[in-house]
Formats: structure tokens, sequence, C-alpha cells
């Protein structure tokens, strides 16, 4: 088709952060338990726990009454968390109190929320049972995605009725901040593995346009869209080789966003708007970080996003380069997650899950079109 007939104004993502005054002036919701008291101590053998009985205790509250711990063959801990236990159930219940708390209160000026990353957005379920209760800094930084100096994985599973809840509060207006005692190199880790789930969704997003739109493209758009689905791969490549991986493979979308054009250029914008933020904000961590090779290979990738930002305004009918300086929306590569919130969990709207192409539905899409692929800056120095 010729270009789309779409409102002619910069379409903005709806998750502006008030952060001005928030040390002042803010309605706080903090996640967390008291800690145990460390000082206690036993009068007698009848005030002492049996650890055996805590640990099936545990494994029953978490939907594992059977589980095996430890790394050995016959250990059970890549068994996905039971989303139909007692722990799963009280953390839905507790997400959906803090909710109903939010909503009380979502008139309240410069309003945020501060949550914890382990055992509050995340689940560490897993890594207890892999360690059998004893903590290892070398073993858990595998399972936050670290191995040595090479990016693995994130292998922590999000705290069931977490997405929802911090997606809500996005959506009445409070700033979302979120607090960890990892370490920086931990932190690089945290950003590998979020850029990687965005990046296949974006590639997955192209994919689903390329194979089933149901509206007229101009051919030379297709071209754009192949173009980007390949360098959205490229990316995900280059994460890839750092550890970096996804934490899924399907996706919800738009209900329509394949076939109402203005829907198709709307989510197309809004995507690719958070990608670079998100880009831009993970080259701030890594500079201050004193990763600089990483920074500037990041800042490649916000680069090639904003190239396809232009394209996508392009085929909408829109100035394709009235933006003098792309949108800084994040200060934290995590503060795009109540944008890829609903893209994860579907939600309103959304239908799916829609799945990442395989290599040869892949290859067939691109019909040989590639997109010329400069190495990575912390390839070169």
């Amino acid at each position: 088709m010729k270009r789309l007939a779409t409102p002619r104004r910069s379409l903005r993502l709806a998750i502006g952060l008030a952060i001005v005054g928030l040390a002042t002036a803010a309605a706080v919701a903090v996640a967390g338990l008291q800690p145990a008291d460390l000082t206690y101590t036993a009068k007698s053998e009848a005030q002492l726990p049996n650890v055996d009985v805590a640990r099936a205790w545990a494994k029953n509250y978490y939907g594992a009454p059977t589980a095996v711990a430890g790394s050995g063959s016959t250990a059970t801990w890549p068994t996905p968390l039971n989303l139909d236990s007692n722990y799963a159930n009280e953390a839905r219940s507790v997400a959906k109190e803090g909710d109903n708390w939010l909503s009380a209160r979502s008139k309240v000026s410069n309003r945020a929320i501060v949550l914890d990353v382990d055992d509050t957005t995340l689940t560490t379920w897993n890594y207890e049972l892999y360690s059998n209760w004893d903590f290892n800094p070398a073993s858990n930084a595998n399972f936050v995605g670290l191995t040595g100096t090479t990016f693995t994985g994130n292998m922590f599973p999000a705290t069931p009725g977490m997405i929802d809840l911090v997606s809500h509060a996005n959506a009445l207006g409070y700033a979302i901040f979120w607090i960890t005692g990892r370490g920086d190199s931990q932190h690089v880790a945290t950003i590998a593995n979020l850029a990687a789930t965005a990046e296949t969704l974006a590639v997955t997003f192209y994919y689903a346009a390329i194979t089933g739109a149901q509206f007229d493209l101009d051919p030379a758009d297709v071209v754009y869209l192949k173009l980007a689905m390949d360098a959205e791969q490229y990316h995900l490549d280059i994460l890839g080789s750092l550890g970096g991986k996804s934490l899924t493979q399907q996706f919800y979308v738009p209900a329509n966003v394949l076939s109402d054009p203005a829907v198709f250029v709307q989510t197309g914008l809004n995507a690719e708007t958070a990608f670079v933020a998100a880009y831009l904000a993970a080259t701030r961590v890594l500079a201050e970080g004193g990763q600089g090779k990483l920074a500037a290979t990041t800042a490649q990738h916000a680069a090639s996003e904003a190239v396809h930002l232009s394209l996508i305004r392009d085929i909408g009918g829109l100035p394709p380069n009235d933006l003098a300086l792309n949108a800084a929306i994040y200060y934290n590569v995590s503060d795009a997650v109540p944008t890829l919130a609903p893209f994860l969990k579907g939600g309103t709207g959304f239908v799916g899950p829609v799945s990442y192409p395989t290599k040869a539905q892949f290859a067939a899409a691109l019909g040989g079109v590639k997109a010329i692929k400069a190495p990575p800056y912390a390839t070169l120095y």
C-alpha cells in the first residue's frame, strides 16, 4: 500500500515517570519482610528446628514434595515453578493486596513504588533447591546469569502476580524503582537478559508482519521490514554471544496488529521507542560501571533501533526524521519492564501467544534479503 494514513503527530509511550520531588513527597510501597533474629539462643534442644523437616515443609509449600535437592543427575531444580502451589497462590494474593493498595492511592501526587529484585520480583526457589539451601556467591551468580565473565542467561522466574502488579502500577502512573544487592557484574547479566528478551520480541513482531499482514504494503516497505528483522536477529546473536538469554520464546500482541495498519504502526513505534530508550539506559549503566566497550556496543544497538523507528514512521506516513534526539524515557534498563509486560503476559486487547520463528521460517521470510552486519564495538577494540 501507499503510506498509511495515520495522524501526523509524534506518538509517545504512556509511561512517563514523574520522578522530580520523589525524595520529599512520594507514596512509596516497599516489599519485604523483617530479617530473622540471628542472635536468638536456644535454651533446650526442643527449641531447635529440625533442618530436614524445614526443607520438607518448604518443598511442600512450593508444590514440589518429591523434589530432589542438589546439582546431581537426579536433582529436580530445573523443574518449572508450580503455579498451583501454596507459594504461588499466596504470592498472587499478596500482589493483589498490593495492587488494591496502589489503586486506592492512585491520585496521590508523585506516587512511586520500590521493589526488590530477588525473592520479590523474581523467585529464587530453583536456586534454593540447587544449593540445598546453602548460599554460595559463585553458584548464585550462575543463576543470575554470570558464569565467570560470560553471561549465560537468567534462571529465576517472575514471582507469580508481580508482572500484573507492576504493569497496573505503571498504568496508574506510579514511578517504579527496583533495588538490588547484586554486584555490578550481575547488573550486566541482567541487562543482557532483558535486551535479549526485547530483541526476541522484535524478531517475532517483524516476522509476523512480513508473513501475516492482512493489509497491503509497498514492496519497498516489505524490504524495510525484512532488513529490520535481520538486524534484530543480529542484535540477538550478539547478546547471545555474551550469554544473554530471552525470558521467553512466545509473546502476546495487540489483537488487530496484523489487520489494522494504524495499530501495526503504533505498536511498532511504541516498541522501537522503548528499544532505543532501553539501550540508551544500558549505555549509561555500562559506562558508569567501567564497561566502556560494552557501552559502545549498546550505543550501536540504540542507533540501529533508531533507524527502525524512522522506517516505521515512514511506513505510517509520518515524517521519518522529525526527532532531533530520541526520547530518553528510561534511566535504568529495568524501567522498560512495564512496557514489555503485556507482550510477555498478555492483557486486555492482546492475543496470542505468537512464537519466535524457527531458523527455517526466518530464512524463508527473509527471502535472501540481508542487512549489512558491522562487527560490534566490543570485538574491535
